[in-house]
């Protein structure tokens, strides 16, 4: 897949920032493209079918459907929403698909950044390290056993960081960390020595920046359901005690001008005039019809089979239809 996507970045394509007639596969392939990435959808369904379909294309992507409904700044709700953008700050995600509860959550970036690490020799106090602990949000408990807790027990701290197999245990000597081990709350068994670890803030703090902040290159997906689906949101927040408008982003404000859009609804810059949104799982004869129609009107088919690659290579060679595995090149 990776040799298609260079294949793709190759060719001289348009490079319009409205598109138009693009379903899914399409979607997918434009995203693919680029290193990293924010994708604004408006509902889970397509959220889940980008997903899927950038997880095929080798993208390690997560889907962020939480949003604030408390002015609680600390709400435990939303940790998977800090930890999703600090994995991705932290290069161990591509991309971002964000939902219109989540993308109008608004957060301070500059504290989601902040980060440190602790590793063997290094010297830090064990009261400096509960501090800093509590103030990216940890919680201070006995005996870990779910993530985002810490547990200081003499010259030991256990630290468990959302996303970790498992806690970690920072073992000292006064002020000096002597060693760093994983293991299993469970039974207690050592896992293995770890040279470092590193920590993010737990949770998402308020903040004036947003999900258009992250990075340069950011989707949005049909963009009328998205305001409204925000503006469904922000009438159903005018009824509670807690509503505060400094938290949310009005979406409807946003210059959409700087980002790629995806529209089937309104003119585009570019439109796409292949064959629109067809499923050819259940009807090969179909994809037989459009293969045939295409390659004799010298048009280059591409065909993307994923977990179908034998059944659809049988269905190739039965009906006399002539293949090859892409290599990068065209023939």
């Amino acid at each position: 897949m990776k040799t298609f996507l260079d294949f793709l970045q190759k060719q001289n394509f348009p490079k319009a920032k409205s598109l138009g007639g693009f379903f899914v596969g399409e979607k997918v392939l434009q995203v693919a493209q680029k290193d990293r990435f924010v994708y604004v959808a408006g509902d889970f369904v397509s959220a889940s079918k980008l997903k899927k379909g950038l997880g095929d294309c080798g993208k390690r992507v997560q889907i962020i459907s939480c949003g604030r409904e408390n002015e609680d700044e600390k709400d435990v709700n939303l940790n998977v929403f800090a930890n999703a953008i600090s994995l991705f700050l932290k290069g161990e995600l591509d991309g971002l698909i964000f939902l219109p509860s989540s993308v109008e959550t608004k957060f301070d970036l500059k504290f989601l950044k902040e980060k440190f690490s602790l590793f063997a020799g290094q010297n830090i106090p064990i009261e400096k390290l509960s501090k800093k602990l509590s103030s990216f949000g940890f919680e201070r408990v006995d005996f870990v056993n779910s993530e985002g807790q810490f547990a200081v027990r003499g010259e030991i701290v256990d630290i468990f960081i959302p996303g970790s197999d498992y806690p970690f245990r920072v073992e000292f000597f006064d002020d000096e960390i002597e060693k760093i081990i994983s293991f299993d709350f469970a039974t207690m068994n050592t896992q293995k020595l770890e040279d470092k670890i590193e920590i993010s803030p737990l949770y998402l703090k308020f903040g004036n920046d947003s999900a258009f902040d992250l990075c340069e290159e950011v989707f949005v997906d049909e963009p009328s359901k998205i305001e409204n689906e925000c503006k469904i949101l922000a009438k159903s927040r005018e009824k509670l005690s807690w509503n505060r408008n400094d938290l949310f982003l009005n979406f409807a404000d946003l210059d959409l001008k700087k980002y790629t859009i995806f529209s089937n609804t309104t003119r585009c810059d570019f439109e796409n005039k292949t064959i629109g949104a067809k499923s050819y799982i259940t009807d090969f004869m179909s994809l037989k019809n459009d293969v045939v129609m295409y390659t004799k009107s010298g048009v280059n088919v591409f065909l993307f089979a994923g977990s179908f690659y034998q059944i659809l290579k049988e269905f190739l060679i039965t009906n006399h239809i002539s293949f090859r595995e892409f290599d990068g090149q065209l023939q």
